[in-house]
Order: C-alpha cells, then sequence, then structure tokens
C-alpha cells in the first residue's frame, strides 16, 4: 500500500519508494481523512526547490525570515490517478496539495474527481481572484505531460488545451 499525506515529505518519498504508472493500493489524506483506492499514478508535479530565497536563522528556533514567496518554504504538489474498478465518473483522481514547512502552517489539500481527460486538464488549470485568467502552473503542466504519456484521452485534453 503506497500512502500520500498532506505535509511536506512526499516528495522524498517519491524519490525513495514510489515508482508511477504501476497499479498499486493507495491512501490519500485530506481534509476529510483518508480515501482508499486502486489505481496507478500516471501524472505528478511539484513546485518545490531545494534553496531557499531569504535568509533563514540557523539558531536553535529554525525562525523562518520572509518566507512568503519562497518556494522551499511553500510549493504545490499535484498528484493524477487513473483508478482501477471504479466507476466512469471517477476514472480519474486529482490530488493537490499545498506543503509548508513555516511552523503554524498546515498543508491544505483537495482531492477531486473526473470522468475525462477534459476535466482533468480543467482540475489542473488554477484561477486567481474572482474573474483571475486561468493558467497552468509549471508543476501542474509536468504532470498533466506524464499523465499524456500513458492515457489517451489526457493526452487529447493536453494537446488541445486552450490555456499555456
Amino acid at each position: 500500500m503506497k500512502v500520500l499525506r498532506a505535509g511536506p515529505d512526499n516528495q522524498r518519498l517519491f524519490r525513495e519508494i514510489i515508482t508511477p504508472f504501476n497499479v498499486d493500493d493507495w491512501v490519500i489524506e485530506d481534509r476529510n481523512g483518508d480515501r482508499r483506492f486502486r489505481g496507478r499514478l500516471i501524472g505528478m508535479g511539484s513546485s518545490q526547490r531545494e534553496d531557499h530565497s531569504h535568509p533563514i536563522d540557523t539558531g536553535a528556533t529554525r525562525q523562518i525570515i520572509n518566507a512568503q514567496r519562497c518556494t522551499a518554504c511553500r510549493w504545490s504538489e499535484i498528484y493524477i490517478f487513473e483508478t482501477s474498478g471504479m466507476r466512469d465518473p471517477e476514472r480519474y483522481i486529482v490530488y493537490t496539495l499545498g506543503p509548508s514547512v513555516i511552523p503554524g502552517e498546515n498543508t491544505r489539500s483537495n482531492v477531486r474527481f473526473a470522468s475525462s481527460g477534459f476535466e482533468v486538464v480543467e482540475l489542473a488549470t488554477v484561477r486567481r481572484g474572482e474573474r483571475g485568467s486561468p493558467f497552468l502552473p509549471a508543476a501542474h503542466a509536468r504532470a498533466l505531460a506524464m499523465a499524456a504519456e500513458v492515457d489517451d484521452a489526457i493526452t487529447e485534453a493536453y494537446v488541445n488545451r486552450a490555456v499555456a
């Protein structure tokens, strides 16, 4: 069983133990608790960077200073799954996370279901504000590109998408 938690440690897990495209039993965590399913991870992406873009207090408290736009402190992750044995309305799962290593902040998480490749692209698209223009963050585009490599429905939607 493969487990993804709503926290900042998933990238380490992927480098060490998770192989995309294999069918596995999964547990993913969101604000409503654990969700269990059988499927394969077909796309993933992260905006996390290794190096901080601001000074860090290296004292005992490790206070993070001015981390507003630092992608080593806050970043986004996206995971696209194709489910096995589920009905068509739940063919895909798009799992997004907003991890943070800043003391007192929690990871934001969202689990959404899609029945088509076009819905997957829509769920990966981001809009800022009430009337913000849609855009596709680099990490989301990478996850979609990976998924398009192995899933024809996502290939069609990815190639014909209206956002860059």
